[in-house]
């Protein structure tokens, strides 16, 4: 485990880099950014945890950042993390349980506003489908 200072703007880890560390911040904030929607991480959030093989996300450092790094490229050196340190489990647990609560609230809410581009368009098609009857265009 090493610690890790960074400043604002700079990338922490980018969509399809491979990922090898994770990082948990200790101070600051990390924009989780995917397409067009972002997620802010602050304190004890871990960049990696919800990963796979490569990052989903570009993770973009918001204000000055101060980061514990622990290499994680295998299950076999996470169990190893969460033996050595008690309180890290918990911490990791927690962290883990609360990005996918912000990622499921973000789904939640890009759903809803496709629904509601849904209707939109629907109703657009009604009244193009109107404007052809009434002027007899097929």
């Amino acid at each position: 485990m090493e610690i890790l200072k960074v400043q604002a703007g700079e990338a922490i880890a980018r969509q399809k880099d491979k990922v090898n560390m994770w990082y948990l911040i200790q101070e600051g904030k990390v924009a989780q950014k995917f397409g067009f929607s972002e997620v802010i991480l602050g304190k004890n959030a871990i960049i990696g945890i919800l990963e796979s093989d490569t990052f989903m996300c570009d993770y973009i450092v918001k204000e000055d950042a101060t980061f514990m790094v622990f290499s994680c490229t295998s299950i076999d050196e996470l169990r190893a993390i969460l033996a050595k340190q008690e309180k890290t489990r918990g911490l990791f647990i927690h962290s883990a349980i609360e990005q996918k609560h912000n990622i499921l609230c973000l789904y939640s809410e890009l759903f809803s506003k496709v629904n509601k581009y849904h209707v939109f368009l629907e109703n657009i098609f009604e009244e193009y489908k109107n404007i052809c009857t009434a002027y007899g265009i097929e």
